[in-house]
């Protein structure tokens, strides 16, 4: 016995948890997006995994569609953007390319050298920032190493302390030596009542009295 999902009534067979198929479509009805038209969402929908129906279309040519009008205004928004960059950097090699041009036709190799590198105090800058780079890169590799021999030590230091135990811990039992967990279950003594200990006295005292 069951309950239908959408009307309440009780069935003993029905229809993925409806009591008939009727229910199951309606409550199933669905609108597309894209042209309006209503269809009906299966449980295969769900099997499949991302197709028109899971996205509120009633096929693929509205499916289509849908996508069409959500990834166009992107794609475009992206092309005008990477466009813009293109304009700045063609005005950026533009400049650079008539200046080079006019140093050629001076032959004066300074003037050429500044066109190619910039000027002297920013090569000097751009050879700084190279250095200081390089400087980054090397301590980074130091401390990488260091921290690298410092866990290669700590294995072993604790691979040697934990063999040097399990050697000590035979050679105390091959002795006869006893253990810490020997000595402690040696101090450990057995609780006596005040009933077995009347008992035990009471018994030694008819052992001590003799016998007629």
């Amino acid at each position: 016995m069951g309950t239908c999902r959408r009307c309440g009534c009780t069935y003993e067979s029905g229809y993925n948890g409806y009591c008939s198929k009727k229910c199951y479509e309606e409550d199933h009805t669905k609108t597309c997006k894209i042209c309006g038209k209503t269809y009906v969402q299966d449980n295969t929908t769900y099997l499949i995994g991302t197709n028109y129906k899971q996205a509120g279309c009633c096929s693929e040519k509205c499916y289509r569609e849908s996508r069409l009008r959500y990834e166009k205004p992107r794609a475009e928004k992206t092309l005008e953007k990477w466009e813009k960059g293109l304009e700045k950097s063609q005005k950026k090699y533009r400049v650079k390319i008539d200046k080079l041009k006019e140093a050629i036709r001076s032959n004066d190799p300074e003037a050429m050298l500044v066109a190619r590198k910039g000027s002297e105090f920013k090569r000097a800058c751009g050879c700084m920032f190279t250095i200081v780079r390089g400087a980054f890169f090397l301590a980074f590799l130091f401390f990488f190493a260091v921290g690298l021999v410092n866990v290669a030590k700590f294995v072993r230091d604790n691979g040697n302390r934990s063999g040097t135990n399990n050697i000590t811990v035979e050679a105390t039992s091959e002795t006869g030596v006893p253990t810490p967990q020997e000595e402690k279950q040696d101090d450990i003594k057995p609780y006596v009542t005040p009933d077995s200990a009347v008992t035990t006295q009471n018994v030694s005292n008819s052992a001590s009295v003799p016998v007629e």
